[in-house]
């Protein structure tokens, strides 16, 4: 009986460290692959537009300096002017561009602020 139980026991213990390896594991692959996604799209982004075009298409001048917030609140009242609305039809061309560019320009602002 005593080494059925130890026998029982040591199932259990290696169930749960199977399980645990295994959520591990998961996470692991599940952030790697996050991460590489992330940095694949950051390339992608940057190959379709350049940091100073973005600029431009959100209209901002060159020697002021603009917190994230003021980068989404341009970029959101930009994508509104460019909704369809009564007889315009609107430019999903230039919300994708608008969209695009405010993603740019934030992932610059949050690697400067990583910097200092």
């Amino acid at each position: 009986m005593n080494t059925f139980k130890t026998i029982r026991l040591l199932g259990k213990l290696f169930s749960i460290t199977t399980k645990s390896i295994h959520i591990v594991t998961k996470r692991y692959i599940k952030d790697f692959y996050k991460d590489r996604i992330k940095k694949a799209l950051s390339f992608n982004i940057r190959k379709r537009m350049t940091l100073n075009e973005a600029k431009i298409i959100l209209g901002l001048s060159q020697g002021l300096k603009y917190s994230k917030e003021d980068i989404k609140n341009i970029a959101k009242r930009m994508f509104e002017l460019n909704e369809t609305s009564g007889k315009y039809r609107g430019s999903p061309y230039i919300q994708e561009k608008i969209l695009i560019a405010k993603k740019l320009i934030i992932e610059e602002l949050i690697k400067k602020s990583k910097l200092m």
